[in-house]
């Protein structure tokens, strides 16, 4: 549906409006509420991907998108746009692995290595396999205040904290590991 990206369920809200940052440019666009009580965009905007957005409502704001993928900038700041389909997946043939009698590693990222990003955890992956470990469970990693966190009062649940790594490292960590199918 178009201008889905931008939609932002509000029901109490008497008004509410997108705004983009784009090319150090800020710009405002009026929504309009649906019988769903979602607010849209009145108008399709033309912006790229990573786009700053936010929403000011009820004249107060702007925020972040409850529903953002990145924020760059803190959980405080706009939200940034993101396309999950620039990356290539190739696992589409891994089956998975019996959970019975595996050793399951729990990972603080923040913690793990020294540097604590996701990018740093990624290079220990082989380290954990050589000591047994079957499968890696990410402690929480998405957007929450400040630098350090266990991850469990994150704020905006679908993005990846910043400090952690940008989305794209989400992936690249997947990538890295070697899935083998169960016997």
């Amino acid at each position: 549906m178009i201008n889905e990206r931008f939609a932002v369920w509000a029901p109490t809200a008497s008004e509410v409006h997108l705004v983009l940052r784009a090319d150090g440019r800020e710009t405002t666009q009026e929504m309009r509420r649906g019988d769903d009580d979602w607010w849209r965009p009145a108008a399709s905007p033309a912006t790229a991907t990573n786009a700053e957005y936010g929403f000011r409502v009820d004249g107060r704001g702007p925020f972040p998108d409850p529903r953002s993928r990145r924020q760059p900038g803190g959980v405080h700041d706009l939200s940034r746009g993101f396309d999950p389909s620039d990356h290539v997946w190739t696992d589409s043939a891994w089956t998975g692995r019996q959970l019975a009698g595996s050793t399951i590693y729990e990972m603080h990222v923040g913690t793990f290595t020294p540097e604590g990003t996701l990018e740093a955890a990624a290079t220990r992956l082989p380290h954990l396999a050589s000591i047994g470990v079957d499968f890696i469970e990410l402690l929480p990693v998405n957007a929450f205040n400040g630098t350090h966190n266990w991850g469990y009062d994150g704020v905006l649940w679908f993005a990846v904290h910043e400090g952690y790594g940008a989305p794209r490292h989400i992936s690249a960590l997947s990538t890295r590991a070697t899935p083998q199918t169960s016997a």
